[in-house]
């Protein structure tokens, strides 16, 4: 009886031979830049960056050189800055993802509310992860 005991005490602490094999998998490196000059970009930024933090496949690099760096660039407009409809909350986002210096992949303008800020820096993550990941 207590070598069943001392057994299943022993399959019960020793880790699993599937769960020791598996390695976490590295998270790729994205270099975030944003000219986010209006309070809704600022927000979405903010929120990029921190999806970027919490993702089990990216992270945020300070470093931006490298041949293989991913660069994400976001670049605001506020349509309405100065015009009657001034501070009503939206902007156009145009984003532009590269590897390296010279590799440019793809481009995206969309215009972003105030409040779909979550949603525009979630569907910018998705864009990144269908090129990057396929």
């Amino acid at each position: 009886m207590k070598l069943v005991l001392a057994i299943l005490i022993a399959a019960t602490l020793r880790p699993s031979s599937v769960a020791a094999q598996i390695a976490p998998a590295k998270k790729i490196p994205i270099y975030l830049t944003c000219t986010c000059d209006d309070p809704v970009s600022q927000q979405v930024a903010s929120a990029l960056r921190d999806k970027l933090t919490n993702s089990p496949r990216y992270t945020e690099t300070k470093d931006s050189v490298g041949e293989t760096t991913r660069h994400l660039r976001v670049l605001s407009l506020d349509p309405e800055r100065g015009g009657p409809y001034d501070n009503h909350g939206r902007t156009v986002l145009s984003s532009v993802v590269t590897i390296g210096p010279n590799s440019y992949i793809t481009n995206w303008v969309e215009i972003c509310g105030s409040l779909r800020i979550d949603s525009c820096a979630s569907g910018l993550i998705s864009s990144i992860d269908e090129l990057l990941n396929p």
